[in-house]
């Protein structure tokens, strides 16, 4: 299996090494991101295969480490060409993943579905309509459906999607500021203003969280993380530090597929945990069972090596680069590219690599490929064309 996976990858590496010569594709992407992000997921395969070998890593963890890389490689290609010169395929494709994830809950719902069902079923979905109404049939209120769908998501207890769609809304504002000729000091102002209101929101969730408002188990979990010197900073993701001292353990090749960070290094972080003040995590790191690095960037490396990091970071300057677009008022649909966006860069530093997310990324990063390669009105007038 594991030559097929790796099979896999080089054949969908040779075939889109010939994409930037067609004109479609170098009209709808305009640059030469679809080759790199091919190359450095190949650069990932081939840390992946040393790590594995070097950490003799269990042959089936070994096998899900190659297949997942070739496995978003072959998705990455086949939604660059689903979506090819015709951008109205894009809000298709959101559509088609938001009612699938719907169906899903249905069919198959999730472990933890029954006892958070929004946090792991509804919230992602729901949303994504949402900016999709608010990128077609419902633009002129855009910021207010964002900053609506941040107020939904906090007072049902999912922080991390409530400060995207924070994130969203503020670009979409600054977007609107620059469009109706506002000068860099007012945009730099409103910039200001909304960060610390967005940093201002989450601090107010997690004091209402703390007092008991959210419900027992949300005071519990929030008592639990702010219970030290740095409030909820450094153990709102506390495997991002375990993730960091992996990494300076094993830089190179990592712990293997799948693995988890020493002995060593769990003691270590409990210990730095411990001496901030933040006694149950510690705890909790020292008695549980480690579970993921949860990050797509560091986890990359923690398990795989510095190699792996190339294709997030690629990712990540993309998402950036998105975000830039949106406020600079070149991107078409800019409402579900905000979002998009905004989770992507999330996912990447606080989101574990999970099954489900491979298809997400693909379209998340063809999404961004698409948008920002060309004017609205071009895309426009492309859209016309097809509905006609």
């Amino acid at each position: 299996m594991e030559l097929v996976a790796i099979l896999t990858c080089v054949h969908v590496l040779t075939t889109t090494s010939r994409m930037p010569h067609s004109k479609r594709f170098a009209q709808l992407y305009g640059s030469g991101y679809p080759r790199l992000l091919l190359v450095a997921l190949l650069f990932w395969l081939v840390a992946t295969i040393v790590s594995d070998l070097v950490n003799d890593t269990a042959t089936m963890n070994a096998v899900k480490g190659v297949a997942r890389v070739a496995a978003l490689a072959a998705l990455v290609v086949a939604v660059l060409y689903f979506v090819k010169a015709r951008p109205q395929r894009i809000l298709a494709l959101w559509w088609g993943m938001a009612f699938g994830q719907l169906g899903s809950l249905v069919v198959q719902p999730g472990s933890y579905f029954s006892g958070e069902p929004w946090k792991f079923g509804f919230a992602i979905p729901v949303t994504t309509i949402a900016f999709l109404l608010a990128s077609t049939k419902l633009r002129r209120f855009d910021i207010a459906i964002a900053l609506g769908l941040a107020a939904l998501n906090f007072a049902l207890e999912m922080r991390s999607m409530a400060v995207v769609c924070l994130i969203a809304a503020l670009a979409l504002l600054v977007r609107r500021r620059r469009a109706a000729g506002s000068g860099s000091l007012r945009l730099a102002l409103v910039f200001v203003v909304g960060v610390a209101g967005t940093l201002g929101i989450v601090t107010l969730f997690d004091t209402l969280a703390t007092s008991g408002y959210f419900g027992e188990s949300a005071r519990v979990r929030s008592s639990t993380q702010a219970e030290g010197e740095f409030g909820a900073l450094l153990t709102g993701r506390s495997e991002t530090g375990f993730s960091l001292r992996s990494i300076a353990e094993r830089p190179v090749v990592g712990v293997g597929s799948y693995g988890e960070p020493s002995r060593d290094v769990i003691e270590a972080q409990a210990q730095t945990l411990a001496e901030s003040g933040y006694t149950t995590v510690a705890e909790q790191a020292l008695n549980g069972e480690w579970r993921s690095f949860h990050s797509e960037l560091f986890g990359a490396v923690a398990e795989n090596g510095v190699l792996a990091a190339g294709f997030w970071i690629v990712v990540t300057v993309l998402f950036v680069r998105g975000l830039m677009d949106v406020v600079g008022a070149r991107a078409a649909f800019p409402q579900i590219l905000a979002f998009v966006c905004a989770l992507g860069i999330w996912d990447v530093l606080f989101s574990p690599f999970g099954a489900d997310r491979k298809f997400w990324v693909a379209a998340s990063l063809v999404t961004v490929l698409a948008l920002r390669a060309q004017p609205s009105d071009v895309l426009r007038l492309k859209q016309s064309k097809d509905e006609n």
